[in-house]
């Protein structure tokens, strides 16, 4: 069965109450690691076997970039909370292809620190 990725660990979806689950017609999870760059010219691209309506992304190591939510179509997405300021990265959203970067001034606030994995949850 497929499974949700959240901050804690692995959560089989058939275990989630129907109300949470209901209308969601995919689920995909994957990984990457990151490489310590950011900014426009260093932009990082996740592509999906389907259009997401969602995308949660979370570093596998306490970081300041948290996993937030990234909805379909928005064009800034929330990635890190450091000493009360948050940070965004830009997003482009095309098909089911999803590209960002952030120019805030560090590879965490574009979740890409390098010796870190992050896990990736698309759901459509």
């Amino acid at each position: 069965s497929y499974q949700l990725l959240n901050a804690l660990g692995k959560i089989p979806v058939d275990r989630l109450p129907s109300e949470l689950v209901d209308g969601i017609s995919h689920i995909a999870t994957g990984s990457y690691e990151g490489t310590n760059k950011y900014g426009v010219s260093n932009p990082l691209t996740l592509t999906f076997p389907f259009v997401p309506k969602v995308v949660f992304i979370c570093p596998d190591k306490k970081t300041s970039d948290v996993p937030f939510a990234w909805i379909y179509g928005c064009p800034v997405g929330l990635t890190a909370y450091n000493n009360g300021v948050a940070y965004a990265a830009n997003l482009t959203w095309e098909g089911n292809t999803l590209t960002w970067y952030t120019s805030d001034g560090y590879p965490s606030y574009q979740h890409n620190n390098g010796s870190t994995t992050y896990y990736w949850v698309a759901i459509g």
